[in-house]
């Protein structure tokens, strides 16, 4: 084994995560090999520092436990708040929606008896124009200008 393909898998190594084949291919290699040897003892190290800070910091067990309640607390806090806040504007917007149908229904009939009154104003004009014409429409009807008989 060649001393790229060693630092590729050096980690895995310590990790005990190749396979026995492997694994007796790097002890070789780390036999012959006194840079990949030195490199492995400075990643051993590594690894040791490494686990002496995680001993050094201690796990408490009933720091999820203390986080998900507060979570809780501060959740059902949230909603007591907005309870009442959700009923107003519940209440607030219905309101607005009943005003405006009204505001609407008020002018829909305006306009509505506006076109009414329109129509029927039409409707008068033209029964005036049937029963009382102002000009004669009568082909017959022949209209003489007083000017001209004059001269």
């Amino acid at each position: 084994m060649d001393c790229k393909n060693t630092k590729k898998l050096m980690l895995q190594f310590l990790d005990g995560e190749l396979s026995a084949e492997k694994t007796s291919e790097m002890n070789e290699h780390f036999n012959v090999c006194s840079n990949c040897s030195n490199e492995l003892n400075r990643v051993k190290q590594l690894y040791g520092l490494i686990d002496e800070e995680k001993n050094e910091f201690s796990h408490n067990p009933y720091l999820s436990s203390k986080v998900l309640n507060r979570i809780k607390d501060d959740k059902e806090q949230e909603s007591i708040l907005l309870k009442p806040m959700r009923y107003a504007l519940v209440a607030s917007l219905s309101a607005a929606a009943v005003f405006v149908g009204i505001v609407m229904g008020s002018f829909l009939s305006n306009v509505n008896s506006n076109i009414a009154q329109s129509n029927s104003d039409e409707s008068i004009e033209l029964l005036a124009d049937e029963y009382f014409p102002t000009s004669s429409n009568n082909i017959y009807d022949i209209q003489i200008d007083e000017t001209e008989n004059n001269k």
